[in-house]
């Protein structure tokens, strides 16, 4: 089981988890914990799940945001909120709605006392009863990229106001798909509430905003990329951080560009589009965090005095 326990920022949260693991070796538990911060367990996760029971993470409750949602539905199975930041924990409950994770408050008895062996034994029944709840939880496990939206694309290089985009959007409203175009980022990306139904949502946004610690989230949104040819020679470098994540990348015809001929391309796209649809629909999403995750660490062993050794 994956805990999170969140305060204001990672500090007392951090101490909390040290004395509960502390507790549950002290008692010689049959359970293996371990504690670690937010980040080294969401990277190391295929690590903690394979040899432990029960995996503490600690950190600031506000690390958890709209653009991060995937990474705790997916691995966490409940997160404890601290006593001074309750406040937080209806917000928190909102981003995760979609996922099987419970969120919920910590007892002040609890976490107050930071006494490793009473908390120890006061957490293990809540545990036992949050698993049970758990498997009852209404849940979505996301199978594809269009499981829970519509295709969504990015732009980059380009102005959603130029007219080629104009003329190029018009060809496919005149097909009867609603085109929501907007700036990209990262947040906007996640957390967003548009007020009409769309088929297709464009997003435009300049190739400096695609950073490598960041392209793991985009990827699990983002459908395909168009590119407006020579926009940017660092670009030439992220293409194939797109094509390691399965995202086919297009680029723009020069010529219909500079003669600001959005017609011809829009037609071009008509089947790219129909392509896409069916891949986001009926394909496995890639699962990105797996590639992330480096591989468990080796462990030296050694016989006969240490003369001999092997991992």
């Amino acid at each position: 089981m994956f805990i999170y326990v969140g305060c204001s920022g990672g500090m007392t949260s951090s101490m909390f988890c040290q004395r509960i693991v502390k507790a549950i070796d002290a008692v010689e538990s049959p359970l293996k914990a371990v504690f670690d911060d937010i980040g080294t367990i969401i990277r190391r996760k295929k690590e903690f799940e394979g040899n432990y029971d029960l995996v503490f993470a600690y950190g600031g409750i506000n690390y958890i945001q709209a653009y991060n949602a995937y990474d705790f539905g997916t691995i966490f199975d409940v997160v404890f909120v601290s006593p001074q930041m309750r406040h937080m924990t209806k917000s928190k409950q909102e981003i995760l709605k979609d996922y099987p994770v419970i969120v919920k408050d910590i007892e002040m008895k609890t976490f107050g006392t930071m006494d490793g062996p009473v908390a120890y034994n006061n957490l293990l029944d809540e545990l036992i009863g949050i698993d049970y709840e758990r498997s009852y939880v209404s849940s979505r496990h996301p199978e594809t990229k269009n499981g829970d939206k519509n295709i969504e694309l990015l732009i980059l290089g380009a102005d959603q106001s130029d007219s080629f985009f104009t003329s190029f959007f018009s060809v496919w409203e005149s097909l009867e798909l609603r085109v929501l175009t907007e700036s990209y980022s990262l947040e906007s990306l996640y957390d967003f509430h548009p007020k009409n139904d769309f088929d297709v949502r464009v997003l435009f946004g300049s190739s400096d905003l695609i950073v490598k610690e960041e392209f793991a989230k985009l990827s699990r949104r983002i459908d395909a990329v168009l590119i407006v040819p020579f926009s940017n020679p660092v670009l030439e470098k992220k293409k194939q951080w797109f094509n390691d994540y399965d995202i086919p990348v297009f680029v723009f015809e020069a010529t219909c560009l500079a003669i600001k001929n959005g017609e011809a391309e829009a037609h071009r796209f008509e089947t790219i589009l129909n392509g896409l649809v069916y891949n986001s629909e009926y394909t496995r999403e890639i699962s990105s965090a797996e590639w992330e995750t480096p591989p468990p660490r080796k462990i030296r062993k050694s016989a006969f005095f240490g003369l001999v050794s092997w991992e």
